[in-house]
């Protein structure tokens, strides 16, 4: 039986503000963590788990859950 890899993501997971040529966002999800973690769902079928304060939105929240985070 061979075990799948472990991946470890160390990083943040944040509100970030956007603002390009195009047009600017003051709430956006973002954070290193969030992406790479989400991407990591392309190659590892592992749950991740965080640590996230109680005033981090909902909507985003979801996110996370619906990518097995």
């Amino acid at each position: 039986m061979s075990k799948s890899p472990c991946l470890i993501v160390i990083g943040t997971v944040a509100i970030d503000e956007l603002s390009t040529p195009f047009g600017a966002r003051q709430t956006v999800f973002g954070g290193s963590a969030s992406y790479f973690s989400c991407a990591r769902k392309l190659l590892l079928q592992r749950s991740a788990s965080w640590l996230l304060s109680t005033g981090f939105p909902e909507e985003y929240r979801k996110v996370l859950a619906d990518k097995g985070v």
